[in-house]
């Protein structure tokens, strides 16, 4: 079977809708920060009008779990169930097992049960899992995406395998803090029991001398206007030689078609789709010409959307009300996380406003989408993947201190937590490109 990963719906790449702009004037260097504050729950659990029931989830783990030709496995399931007309989008934390050492795993494999979406298994910045967070709950995605850091497994699939080559493993440690995400949509008139079960099949690591990663690209430059049709075209540098072992997209239903390919390259010669829902990985075999990105190249890639809808669609979360353009190839040997994420990334623009500029534009719009997409088109196209960083941190980090008038406790919170990001913004201006 082919292996399968795919999808996404994160909330630390889009800007939100009620947005706050506020300039913040750090007294040491030449540091500006703009907070892009506040809680935007209108897209969390819910974004289809409906909600989970008797929510509940379990995780297990341990040998002998995992069905598989390997015995060793490292089990984690999910249920829930889903009301008629619902769209729901649901967090828990899981951990590995803490009662050995570091662990390898060259397969996993999954099953969920009709109604998916996606679901995914990101990796984390966590030590240990936050108070309550083994429960599954509604996402609110800017304060739970805050500490991804990429991602472990993930499909759109009811069933599917990711088998590594030989030498070749994800690796994870001791008591290692993941987040499962699932997506469902039940347009049905009747409940959904949905359930989802992964397995990580472990080998000695000793066996697997080189580690792979997950390119996990998402341009949150997307206006798909009314009753017309758009490109979304973002390209990524590859700073090591890497090998890939399969590519893939993720779109939402306005997603016609999909490609990528090297910088300078034949369109779609590294992978094409024009499949939003379902769309099947490319597998590359070891050693193929076609799966090594050299050091120094760009993987670019486009979505085509077309709206045959009076509303505007921009980058978010919900299947119904919004849009997503992303590349996701496993890969190895593994990069920085930087490199997974493209935060070097230069997003294709026709913009020359600087990234801190982008945000008071967005802010003023007052959550008007059409507006906020005009905005987010203008922006440099080396400040796009500075503008979502900013206000994925800023969001959830300083929500409270940034949501009134005290600018004060808004510029400290966000000096605190974000300078690194406010200093890749305020040098997203368009120059030097």
């Amino acid at each position: 079977m082919s292996p399968i990963l795919a999808g996404n719906c994160l909330a630390m790449t889009w800007i939100p809708s009620n947005v706050v702009p506020m300039r913040i004037h750090a007294l040491v260097g030449a540091l500006s920060l703009l907070a892009a504050c506040g809680d935007d729950s209108s897209g969390t659990g819910g974004g289809g009008g409906g909600a989970a029931t008797g929510a509940t989830g379990t995780t297990s783990t341990g040998s002998g779990a995992g069905g598989g030709p390997n015995a060793d496995a490292v089990v984690f399931e999910v249920a829930t169930r889903v009301d008629p007309g619902a769209e729901i989008q649901l967090c828990k934390y899981v951990t590995m097992p803490s009662d050995r050492g570091d662990m390898a795993a060259s397969r996993a494999t999954h099953t969920y049960s009709d109604g998916s979406h996606h679901f995914l298994v990101y990796r984390t910045s966590l030590t240990e899992l936050p108070e309550g967070g083994d429960e599954l709950a509604p996402c609110d995605e800017s304060a739970w995406m805050s500490d991804v850091r990429g991602v472990a497994y993930a499909a759109q699939t009811p069933e599917g395998e990711l088998a590594l080559p030989e030498g070749v493993s994800q690796r994870f440690a001791p008591g290692e803090v993941l987040l499962v995400q699932t997506h469902y949509v039940n347009p049905g008139a009747e409940a959904i029991d949905a359930s989802i079960r992964v397995a990580f099949e472990m080998v000695d690591p000793a066996t697997t001398p080189i580690e792979a990663g997950v390119f996990f690209f998402f341009n949150p430059i997307i206006n798909v206007p009314p009753r017309a049709s758009s490109r979304s075209t973002l390209a990524c540098p590859v700073p090591g030689d890497v090998d890939l072992v399969f590519a893939t997209s993720h779109m939402h239903a306005r997603g016609t078609g999909f490609s990528a390919q090297l910088q300078g390259e034949p369109e779609g010669s590294l992978y094409a789709t024009d499949l939003w829902e379902e769309p099947l990985p490319r597998g590359f075999e070891p050693g193929e010409p076609a799966a090594r990105v050299p050091a120094g190249a760009f993987i670019e890639y486009s979505c085509d959307f077309d709206n045959t809808s009076d509303a505007t669609f921009r980058a978010g979360p919900s299947a119904a009300t919004n849009e997503m353009c992303m590349f996701i190839g496993m890969y190895y040997p593994r990069l920085e996380t930087a490199d997974e994420l493209c935060w070097e990334g230069v997003a294709a623009t026709s913009g020359s406003v600087s990234c801190l500029d982008t945000i008071d534009c967005a802010g003023a719009c007052e959550g008007d989408d059409a507006c906020i997409a005009g905005c987010l088109d203008q922006v440099c196209p080396n400040g796009a993947i500075p503008l979502m960083r900013l206000t994925q941190c800023t969001g959830p980090s300083c929500a409270d201190e940034c949501s009134g008038d005290d600018q004060a406790a808004c510029q400290a919170c966000a000096i605190a937590n974000c300078s690194a990001e406010a200093l890749a913004c305020q040098a997203a201006t368009c120059e030097g490109e």
